[in-house]
C-alpha cells in the first residue's frame, strides 16, 4: 500500500507539473512590457503637465483597482482612487523608475522607485518624497494593461513629532 501511495503521489505531481507547463493563454511579451512602459510614461506626462487625475486614473487604473497608500486604509475602485488623488495637492513633479517589469499570461508586475515634489504651503518649502512601489497589472478585455493593485511607501523617515 505504501508503494502504491508513493507511485500515485509521483504520478499526480507529474500531472500537476505538466499542466503548469501547458500554455493556457497568451504569453507576456516584450510588446506587453513596452505597453506598460508607455502607459506609465503617458500618466507621468499627465501628472506633470495637466494634473488631470481623471485622465490619469482612466488611463492607468482598472475599474476594480485597489490602491494601498501609506498611513490610511486601502482605496477600492477607480473612482475612489481618483477622488483620493483629487484630495492631494497637485504634483510639481512625479517620476517613476521601473526596476523590473515581468509577467505571465494576462498578469504582470512592476516594481520600482518614485520621486515626487508637491507645491509648498505659503512660506514653506515644497514637500519632497522618494520611495518604492509595487503594482500588479492585468490585461483588460480590450487588450490594454491597467493597474489592478498598487502599494507604495516612502524611503524617508517620519517627521519628528511636533515638527
Amino acid at each position: 500500500m505504501r508503494k502504491f501511495t508513493s507511485v500515485l503521489a509521483i504520478a499526480l505531481l507529474g500531472l500537476g507539473l505538466a499542466s503548469c507547463a501547458t500554455e493556457t493563454g497568451p504569453t507576456f511579451t516584450e510588446a506587453d512590457r513596452a505597453e506598460i512602459q508607455a502607459t506609465t510614461e503617458a500618466v507621468l506626462e499627465i501628472a506633470n503637465t495637466t494634473g488631470d487625475n481623471t485622465a490619469y486614473g482612466n488611463l492607468y487604473y482598472a475599474p476594480d483597482v485597489v490602491m494601498m497608500p501609506p498611513n490610511r486604509e486601502a482605496v477600492r475602485g477607480r473612482e475612489a482612487v481618483i477622488a483620493w488623488q483629487d484630495e492631494m495637492a497637485p504634483y510639481e513633479s512625479l517620476q517613476y523608475t521601473q526596476v523590473e517589469v515581468d509577467g505571465a499570461g494576462d498578469m504582470a508586475y512592476v516594481y520600482g522607485n518614485y520621486t515626487l515634489t508637491m507645491p509648498a504651503a505659503e512660506g514653506e518649502e515644497p514637500m519632497q518624497d522618494r520611495g518604492k512601489y509595487i503594482e500588479i497589472w492585468r490585461r483588460q478585455p480590450d487588450g490594454s494593461w491597467k493597474v489592478t493593485l498598487g502599494v507604495f511607501n516612502s524611503d524617508l523617515p517620519l517627521p519628528a513629532e511636533g515638527s
